[in-house]
């Protein structure tokens, strides 16, 4: 009984030895040959003959669109001076302060923005651009486009 067993043992693991055997042969051998699709695996399909691929490739041509500064145009010959950049005024602050939750271990403070939507930030949470700096029992600190400024509870 354990000579079988140690015979059926020693087959399964040398049909095991042989079919990674053959994986891994499959493997090292389309790394080495270079083509993308290997022909016994894909149907037919290889390098020549297989899919025409576009590859998409990231230039630095697109606007930013968190840069708010206007470019300098100039105008005609050396002599004329270069219109200086406008800076634009960023947007309306987009949050309301509804109310502060005191926990034992942190503070939280209630926010809701302009679509309505109500949010529980901590301190050190950005949202919208708001980053929330210290919240006191009434008030909070926030940073809005390099812009610091303090919101109130409305008692």
């Amino acid at each position: 009984m354990k000579k079988q067993q140690k015979i059926l043992n020693w087959a399964l693991g040398v049909l095991l030895l042989c079919v990674w055997g053959g994986v891994g042969y499959q493997i090292i051998h389309s790394a080495h040959s270079g083509d993308e699709f290997d022909s016994s695996m894909n149907g037919g399909l290889s390098k020549k003959n297989g899919p025409k691929i576009k590859i998409f490739q990231y230039t630095a041509d697109i606007k930013d669109p968190f840069q708010f500064l206007v470019p300098v145009i100039h105008h005609g010959t050396k002599k004329d001076k270069p219109v200086k950049p406008v800076q634009i005024a960023p947007p309306k602050f987009p949050l309301r302060l509804l109310g502060i939750v005191n926990n034992n271990r942190r503070q939280t403070a209630i926010l809701e923005s302009v679509d309505g939507t109500v949010s529980f930030l901590g301190k050190g949470d950005t949202l919208q651009g708001v980053k929330i700096l210290e919240i006191g029992q009434n008030i909070v600190h926030y940073k809005f486009y390099r812009a610091n400024g303090i919101l109130v509870v409305n008692e």
